[in-house]
Protein backbone atom coordinates (compact mmCIF):
# COMPACT_ATOMS: atom_id res chain seq x y z
CA UNK A 1 0.00 0.00 0.00
CA UNK A 2 1.31 3.63 -0.89
CA UNK A 3 1.69 6.23 2.17
CA UNK A 4 0.79 9.28 1.21
CA UNK A 5 2.68 12.41 2.74
CA UNK A 6 0.18 15.30 4.96
CA UNK A 7 1.02 17.27 1.77
CA UNK A 8 -0.32 14.80 -1.01
CA UNK A 9 -3.81 15.65 -0.05
CA UNK A 10 -6.01 15.58 -3.33
CA UNK A 11 -2.65 13.86 -5.25
CA UNK A 12 -3.61 10.68 -6.66
CA UNK A 13 -1.14 7.61 -7.91
CA UNK A 14 -1.70 5.88 -11.24
CA UNK A 15 0.28 3.60 -11.49
CA UNK A 16 0.42 1.58 -14.85
CA UNK A 17 0.67 3.77 -17.72
CA UNK A 18 1.25 7.62 -16.38
CA UNK A 19 4.15 9.13 -14.31
CA UNK A 20 3.51 9.47 -10.35
CA UNK A 21 4.56 12.89 -9.26
CA UNK A 22 5.78 14.12 -6.09
CA UNK A 23 3.08 15.84 -5.14
CA UNK A 24 5.21 18.22 -3.15
CA UNK A 25 7.05 21.70 -4.03
CA UNK A 26 10.59 20.69 -4.19
CA UNK A 27 13.62 22.20 -6.45
CA UNK A 28 12.93 19.37 -8.96
CA UNK A 29 9.16 21.13 -9.54
CA UNK A 30 10.54 24.39 -9.37
CA UNK A 31 13.70 23.44 -12.16
CA UNK A 32 10.70 21.76 -14.28
CA UNK A 33 8.40 24.84 -14.38
CA UNK A 34 11.66 26.86 -15.29
CA UNK A 35 12.91 24.55 -18.02
CA UNK A 36 9.02 25.20 -19.70
CA UNK A 37 9.32 29.17 -19.51
CA UNK A 38 12.81 28.92 -21.10
CA UNK A 39 11.60 26.28 -23.92
CA UNK A 40 8.82 28.45 -24.30
CA UNK A 41 10.82 31.80 -24.70
CA UNK A 42 13.90 30.12 -26.60
CA UNK A 43 11.20 28.40 -29.12
CA UNK A 44 10.79 31.91 -30.47
CA UNK A 45 13.98 33.40 -30.41
CA UNK A 46 17.98 32.92 -29.68
CA UNK A 47 18.25 36.17 -27.65
CA UNK A 48 19.00 36.19 -23.96
CA UNK A 49 16.62 35.69 -21.57
CA UNK A 50 16.53 39.39 -20.47
CA UNK A 51 15.82 40.38 -24.23
CA UNK A 52 13.24 37.43 -24.31
CA UNK A 53 11.27 38.29 -21.04
CA UNK A 54 10.55 42.08 -21.53
CA UNK A 55 6.94 42.91 -21.66
CA UNK A 56 4.80 39.56 -21.31
CA UNK A 57 5.12 38.95 -17.72
CA UNK A 58 1.23 38.91 -16.84
CA UNK A 59 1.46 35.83 -19.45
CA UNK A 60 4.16 33.68 -18.40
CA UNK A 61 3.34 34.44 -14.60
CA UNK A 62 -0.40 32.52 -15.67
CA UNK A 63 1.19 30.08 -17.63
CA UNK A 64 3.88 29.09 -14.54
CA UNK A 65 0.77 29.00 -11.80
CA UNK A 66 -0.91 26.80 -14.11
CA UNK A 67 2.11 24.14 -14.42
CA UNK A 68 2.15 24.24 -10.82
CA UNK A 69 -1.28 23.65 -10.54
CA UNK A 70 -1.12 20.68 -12.43
CA UNK A 71 1.17 19.07 -10.12
CA UNK A 72 -0.22 21.17 -7.25
CA UNK A 73 -3.73 21.19 -7.41
CA UNK A 74 -4.34 21.65 -3.32
CA UNK A 75 -1.66 24.96 -3.62
CA UNK A 76 -3.16 28.46 -2.88
CA UNK A 77 -1.50 30.50 -5.92
CA UNK A 78 -1.97 34.03 -6.05
CA UNK A 79 -0.50 36.53 -8.64
CA UNK A 80 1.18 39.55 -7.21
CA UNK A 81 1.11 42.33 -9.20
CA UNK A 82 3.96 45.95 -8.65
CA UNK A 83 4.60 49.04 -9.50
CA UNK A 84 8.41 49.52 -9.61
CA UNK A 85 8.78 52.73 -10.82
CA UNK A 86 6.14 54.65 -13.23
CA UNK A 87 7.62 53.09 -16.02
CA UNK A 88 8.09 49.36 -14.37
CA UNK A 89 4.94 47.03 -13.51
CA UNK A 90 5.91 43.42 -12.67
CA UNK A 91 4.12 40.37 -11.54
CA UNK A 92 5.22 37.08 -9.60
CA UNK A 93 3.45 34.59 -8.08
CA UNK A 94 3.22 33.10 -4.22
CA UNK A 95 2.21 29.99 -3.84
CA UNK A 96 1.25 28.84 -0.59
CA UNK A 97 1.62 24.86 -0.15
CA UNK A 98 2.60 22.62 3.07
CA UNK A 99 2.98 25.81 5.36
CA UNK A 100 5.00 28.11 3.32
CA UNK A 101 4.93 30.56 1.04
CA UNK A 102 7.06 30.74 -2.09
CA UNK A 103 7.90 33.56 -4.20
CA UNK A 104 8.35 32.77 -7.64
CA UNK A 105 9.18 35.09 -10.11
CA UNK A 106 8.49 33.56 -13.61
CA UNK A 107 10.09 36.62 -15.81
CA UNK A 108 12.78 36.62 -13.14
CA UNK A 109 15.55 37.33 -15.77
CA UNK A 110 14.13 40.82 -16.19
CA UNK A 111 15.86 42.41 -13.31
CA UNK A 112 18.32 39.54 -12.18
CA UNK A 113 20.17 39.05 -15.29
CA UNK A 114 22.34 36.26 -13.95
CA UNK A 115 19.65 34.64 -11.83
CA UNK A 116 19.59 30.88 -11.48
CA UNK A 117 15.98 29.89 -10.72
CA UNK A 118 12.92 31.19 -10.54
CA UNK A 119 12.44 30.99 -6.96
CA UNK A 120 13.39 33.92 -5.05
CA UNK A 121 12.75 33.20 -1.92
CA UNK A 122 10.25 31.01 1.10
CA UNK A 123 9.03 32.05 3.62
CA UNK A 124 6.75 30.82 6.52
CA UNK A 125 3.79 33.37 5.67
CA UNK A 126 2.08 35.33 2.92
CA UNK A 127 2.97 38.42 4.95
CA UNK A 128 6.46 37.48 5.20
CA UNK A 129 6.56 36.84 1.23
CA UNK A 130 5.25 40.17 0.77
CA UNK A 131 8.14 42.20 3.05
CA UNK A 132 10.48 40.52 0.89
CA UNK A 133 8.99 40.88 -2.32
CA UNK A 134 9.14 44.60 -1.37
CA UNK A 135 12.78 44.40 -0.46
CA UNK A 136 14.16 42.72 -3.38
CA UNK A 137 12.48 44.30 -6.07
CA UNK A 138 11.20 47.84 -3.98
CA UNK A 139 7.99 49.54 -4.85
CA UNK A 140 4.36 49.44 -4.50
CA UNK A 141 2.93 45.34 -4.04
CA UNK A 142 -0.25 44.35 -4.20
CA UNK A 143 -2.04 40.22 -4.07
CA UNK A 144 -4.03 40.87 -7.47
CA UNK A 145 -5.99 37.79 -7.60
CA UNK A 146 -6.26 33.51 -6.48
CA UNK A 147 -5.16 31.73 -9.58
CA UNK A 148 -7.86 29.29 -10.74
CA UNK A 149 -6.39 26.44 -13.05
CA UNK A 150 -7.34 27.58 -16.97
CA UNK A 151 -8.40 25.36 -19.57
CA UNK A 152 -6.39 24.41 -22.71
CA UNK A 153 -7.15 27.00 -24.70
CA UNK A 154 -6.83 29.85 -22.80
CA UNK A 155 -3.26 28.44 -21.84
CA UNK A 156 -2.41 28.57 -25.85
CA UNK A 157 -3.72 32.31 -25.85
CA UNK A 158 -1.14 33.15 -23.37
CA UNK A 159 1.57 31.15 -25.62
CA UNK A 160 0.38 32.73 -28.37
CA UNK A 161 0.34 36.38 -26.96
CA UNK A 162 4.12 35.40 -25.66
CA UNK A 163 5.57 34.28 -28.96
CA UNK A 164 3.59 37.70 -30.81
CA UNK A 165 5.50 39.91 -28.30
CA UNK A 166 8.72 38.23 -28.46
CA UNK A 167 8.54 38.60 -31.89
CA UNK A 168 7.07 42.54 -32.33
CA UNK A 169 10.37 42.95 -29.84
CA UNK A 170 13.07 41.33 -32.09
CA UNK A 171 11.80 43.06 -35.01
CA UNK A 172 12.06 46.43 -32.73
CA UNK A 173 15.38 45.75 -31.75
CA UNK A 174 16.56 44.95 -35.21
CA UNK A 175 14.91 48.59 -36.64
Amino acid sequence: MLKKHPEDEGCFFVIPRKAVYNCRMTRELIDQIQKKIVHLLKKVGDRPLPVLVQKYCDEIVHLAGNWILDELPTARIYIVKGIIDRHTHHDLLIVEYGGKAYVIDPAVWRFFKGKKTILMTTKHTMPEALIEIQKLYHGIWRISERMEKSGFERRHEWERRVEIKVDEAMHDMAS
